[in-house]
């Protein structure tokens, strides 16, 4: 059994960066780093989270979008993480909210800026996309409760919420 096989709708991938990453995905590390939002043992660049049928939500360059499992690039170091005692009925929330807000412009400026980045009605990046769904079913996926940006590495690090899978 492929380990993706296993995965759940809800499920958070996590794109650890190594050092075969390619040069942006380490940009956005050093990023966090650099505004000390670097949490954890391991540096993460990306975060993602299934849907059903084997799709997958996430905000990329050009935008939030869902597509296949198949579509997204696993050349690099994933790893799967899974909420703890959620409902049913707060991963169909989380899974609407992710659906409701397809189509939002990845927002350039909160990726390197945080503070200063577009409308958050018309605009995410890959960790308040993520963050922002859960949050919509009544989970704060990070330790910073009143924080309108955070990284992957702030999901990562809230080992009371989440847990890993693979």
């Amino acid at each position: 059994m492929k380990k993706f096989d296993k995965l759940e709708p809800g499920d958070i991938l996590l794109f650890r960066t190594t050092k075969n990453s390619p040069l942006h995905d380490k940009l956005i590390s050093f990023a966090e780093w650099l505004i000390g939002e670097k949490m954890t043992k391991h540096s993460y660049h990306h975060v993602a989270m299934m849907g059903v049928d084997g799709q997958v939500f996430e905000a990329v360059w050009k935008g939030t979008i869902c597509h296949p499992l198949a579509e997204v690039d696993k050349s690099g170091l994933i790893e799967a993480y899974r909420v703890k005692n959620v409902t049913d009925i707060q991963i169909q929330e989380a899974l609407e909210w992710a659906q409701a807000n397809l189509g939002k412009k990845y927002d350039f400026v909160k990726l390197f800026l945080g503070w200063a980045g577009l409308d958050q009605k018309h605009a995410e990046i890959c960790s308040t996309y993520v963050g922002n769904a859960w949050k919509a079913a009544g989970v704060q996926l990070t330790k910073k409760v009143h924080e309108r940006v955070y990284s992957p590495d702030d999901i990562a690090a809230n080992k009371k919420v989440i847990k890993r899978v693979f």
